[in-house]
């Protein structure tokens, strides 16, 4: 009974509201440039690799990375199929 006697004594309107205060620098963490990590390039160009090989292979070209020259060339005919892979991939992960 105490309980409710309490709460009835308890004003109704709230006259204190908690503020939530900012950390000091928002503004300066805004201002720098977002940095890619390396290892999120280094995986970028992997997969870039990988699927212009496997095209290349579906295109039958003999990539061969004992002679550079000759895949880079043979690369060239991959390029139809990783790059629209690759489109595909970043669509979905944007997506997310």
């Amino acid at each position: 009974m105490d309980e409710i006697i309490t709460h009835k004594d308890a004003p109704t309107v709230l006259t204190e509201i908690p503020r939530y205060t900012a950390p000091a620098e928002p503004a300066a963490r805004a201002l720098d440039r977002p940095r890619i990590p390396p290892l999120n390039l280094v995986l970028l160009l992997l997969t870039f690799l990988t699927t212009t090989t496997a095209g290349a292979y579906m295109n039958g070209e003999d990539v061969s990375f004992m002679h550079p020259l000759l895949a880079i060339a043979a690369l060239r005919s991959g390029l139809s199929f990783s790059i629209p892979l690759l489109m595909i991939l970043f669509a979905h992960e944007m997506g997310h």
